[in-house]
């Protein structure tokens, strides 16, 4: 009886479901298969970092962990720049107010929740404030990151990329692994080398004063693009840079270098480090 029960039930449900389809399509009117086939296709085909900027889950973590960005002003009056799009690969193109913000985004997900991952680009870079400015260092395309851990109960600590290292609860060129600071939504962005860090002081290298702010871009000012799209692309960028997806933290967010892995900290690190203890000791 319960078979025969359960079998006619099965019937009445799905005569019920067929009725409701047949008064959906007479509603809609001629549907083209080929389009459905489209659409499905292409919810198939995203990227993990596309899907997460769809997901209602993870959309708010991305929408909380973006930064209000303070923009350094050069004191050489050079560097104008804002974080743009890959495809602006020139100075130019990425002038402040002119440029659109954009940072792009990767999620890795962790074992105590999603961690979020904000990188920006820049055309080139300065790599110091050196008067004389054959001294200054230069290469062609730069990116920085800002990396924003979320914790079950809400709370947000971050770090920030800096040259070789990341800016944390120590400067940069005492980074160590999994080195996080408390994070309040506000970022600073350094002239020249584009070095990031959560206050105006020692973002660059010690002693190095701010010299005034340039900008403000608001969180809700920026585009927010997959990170990995951009990087199945195969973008060549200048050997002197790493893309994001080559970076250790591409994988492992906690990692102390800002390079690929099994890279250690550079001469630039240990000069850093070597002058930030003489620096301590200065008037």
């Amino acid at each position: 009886m319960q078979r025969g029960q359960s079998t006619a039930e099965y019937i009445g449900i799905t005569l019920a479901c067929a009725v409701l389809l047949a008064g959906v399509a007479l509603a809609m009117g001629p549907i083209d298969a080929r389009v459905i086939v489209r659409a499905f296709a292409g919810r198939q085909h995203l990227t993990p970092d596309q899907r997460a900027l769809r997901s209602p889950e993870l959309r708010p973590l991305i929408d909380r962990a973006v930064p209000q960005l303070v923009l350094e002003r050069d004191s050489y009056g050079d560097d104008d720049e804002i974080p743009v799009w890959t495809r602006c690969r020139h100075p130019r193109c990425a002038r402040f107010p002119a440029a659109d913000p954009v940072l792009y985004v990767h999620v890795v997900h962790a074992a105590a929740g999603p961690v979020i991952e904000l990188w920006t680009y820049y055309p080139d870079s300065r790599t110091t404030h050196l008067p004389v400015a054959a001294l200054r260092g230069f290469h062609h395309d730069d990116w920085e990151g800002l990396i924003v851990r979320t914790a079950p109960d809400g709370t947000l600590t971050a770090r920030a990329s800096a040259h070789g290292g990341f800016n944390g609860s120590v400067p940069w060129w005492e980074s160590r692994s999994d080195d996080w600071a408390a994070y309040g939504g506000t970022l600073y962005r350094a002239s020249g080398s584009h070095a990031l860090g959560f206050q105006r002081t020692d973002i660059d290298v010690a002693r190095d004063d701010w010299t005034g702010d340039l900008a403000v871009i608001a969180p809700g000012a920026f585009r927010l693009v997959a990170a990995d799209l951009t990087g199945k692309r195969g973008e060549l960028f200048d050997p002197e840079t790493t893309a994001p997806w080559q970076k250790a933290a591409w994988r492992n967010p906690g990692s102390a270098t800002t390079g690929p892995a099994g890279t250690s900290e550079g001469i630039a690190t240990e000069a850093a480090r070597a002058w930030a203890r003489a620096a301590s000791v200065l008037p």
